[in-house]
């Protein structure tokens, strides 16, 4: 959707001027009529999924189970009771759905934290009716159905949100369900939130400038970016319709941040804050009262031995699963290899994994023999901050590693690192020894856990992140480790690399 020239603050917005809409009256129309509908669709879509598990469920527990001789078959009960059941079940979840701010305050098919949600709903609903069944003494229900839609339902949650976002995407094209954002600040944290948001451009986040405060030097912020001033910051709400405005700066007080959230709630516009404490301690914090008093207390790195115990049991019993799916698709990328290029199938390279152990790290090849004596060439384009090394389209790659390197199929034979006890499935990649050489102090923290064949930033803009946003995403996961962290980052990385989004 084509944004009109934005006026600089030095143009001034003074608090008398009238403002025109920055969108066509006929375009805010249609985006106001869009979102009477959001809600309703997505509640069709969120029922329609819980139904559908639950049918699986019924399928698979009566047919498909004892045909496979896994369970001994049974004479299966009436549909038509299950019905009343599937129907009440799909009501509790929609309810703790909603409960969780699902449908609160939406604008679009998609948000960040969707699946995160669904999740839950679908956990606690689990929970809930497992508890009714008991209290109810509903005998004729299965309780190994309830497990199996809660199984079933997270699958095809995920897929719904894969369709929802597709379906956004079209819609976003159309000019509909576009959330347009200001950001307050004209900093570091202000500009790096800027980068980070517009990844999810094409799911409908639109920018549409900074908020000057008067206290932050400009820092590789373009003047004409700048839209407004903090004094005339509900002006500038209206004559863009936004909707969400973050506020990154440090130097706020709490009278201007007051001031601002009277500001955009008066337009009912969203408002989020980029917390300090992140920066700082990369969310190694929680809120205790001690003696009355609201203390900020400093958490432990949540991968103990115990949690580190689990993680590597998943990663023997997943990576193992996986290779021998993979066996004829790595094949096929053999034969590719040997046909497009001369040289081995497969390369190694040295890494740097946990507690500072090195390793060789397996890869199927993308580039031409001699790749690595000819860094001195390619140095000059490096396309990266800090100390790796990233380039769009470098040279040495081959037609079949180009493709390999969008699509991450190159790191296919990680998996033996991963059944060696070299790497994890999931956690910060594996950094070359030259790169830990160039590391802060506070930077090594990253090589505490196993290195991992994907990751939090892996799914949270890939190429497209600076080495610094990298580097607090890595420590941000160490953390706050937890088998559902790992499991939506797993979940994640299928489409990411599907699409090929943000690779090079």
């Amino acid at each position: 959707m084509a944004k009109e020239p934005r006026p600089s603050a030095k143009e001034g917005l003074s608090s008398g001027e009238e403002i025109p809409d920055a969108m066509e009256s006929s375009e805010l129309d249609r985006a106001i009529r869009f979102r009477r509908f959001v809600v309703p669709s997505l509640l069709l879509a969120h029922g329609s999924t819980v139904i559908m598990s639950m049918l699986l469920a019924y399928w698979q527990r009566f047919y498909l189970a004892p045909d496979l001789g896994i369970i001994p078959p049974v004479d299966p009960p009436g549909f038509g009771l299950y019905w009343p059941g599937i129907l009440g079940a799909a009501a509790i979840v929609l309810a703790v759905f909603s409960y969780l701010g699902a449908y609160k305050n939406r604008r679009r098919l998609v948000r960040d934290a969707d699946y995160t949600t669904a999740v839950r709903a679908c956990t606690f609903g689990m929970i809930l009716e497992v508890a009714l069944s008991f209290f109810t003494k509903s005998t004729f229900y299965s309780r190994l159905i309830f497990a199996l839609s809660w199984a079933n339902s997270v699958v095809l949650f995920y897929v719904t949100i894969v369709v929802l976002s597709k379906i956004q995407k079209v819609l976003v094209r159309k000019g509909l369900a576009v959330t347009r954002f200001l950001i307050i600040g004209v900093g570091a944290s202000a500009h790096a939130l800027k980068r980070r948001l517009e990844v999810d451009a094409e799911l409908g986040k639109e920018f549409v400038g900074y908020v000057a405060t008067g206290g932050e030097a400009h820092d590789g912020i373009d003047e004409p970016d700048v839209v407004s001033t903090l004094n005339e910051l509900g002006n500038a709400i209206s004559k863009f319709t936004v909707e969400v405005v973050y506020i990154a700066c440090k130097d706020l007080s709490q009278p201007a941040i007051l001031e601002v959230l009277d500001q955009c709630s008066a337009r009912q516009a969203q408002v989020h804050m980029l917390s300090d404490l992140y920066e700082l301690l990369h969310g190694r914090t929680t809120v205790e009262q001690v003696s009355g008093v609201p203390m900020v207390s400093l958490r432990e790195v949540a991968l103990r031995r115990r949690q580190e115990m689990i993680k590597r049991g998943m990663d023997i019993v997943a990576s193992g699963l996986i290779m021998i799916v993979a066996i004829p698709l790595s094949i096929v990328l053999g034969i590719a290899i040997k046909i497009d290029s001369v040289g081995p199938i497969f390369y190694s390279q040295v890494r740097v994994g946990k507690d500072g152990r090195r390793f060789k790290m397996y890869k199927f090849r993308s580039m031409s023999i001699g790749a690595e004596d000819r860094i001195e060439e390619v140095k000059a384009f490096n396309e990266a901050s800090g100390p790796i090394f990233k380039i769009r389209e470098d040279p040495r790659v081959t037609r079949v590693g180009r493709l390999l390197r969008k699509t991450s199929l190159d790191e296919l034979p990680q998996l033996l690192n991963v059944l060696k006890g070299e790497m994890s499935l999931v956690g910060p990649r594996p950094p070359l020894p030259s790169e830990v050489a160039a590391y802060a102090s506070w930077q090594h923290r990253r090589l505490i856990v196993h290195q991992g064949m994907t990751g939090l930033w892996q799914v949270s803009g890939r190429s497209l992140l600076d080495f610094e946003e990298m580097m607090n995403l890595d420590i941000y996961y160490i953390e706050n480790w937890s088998i559902w962290l790992d499991l939506l980052i797993l979940l994640r990385t299928a489409p990411i690399v599907f699409f090929a989004r943000g690779a090079y």
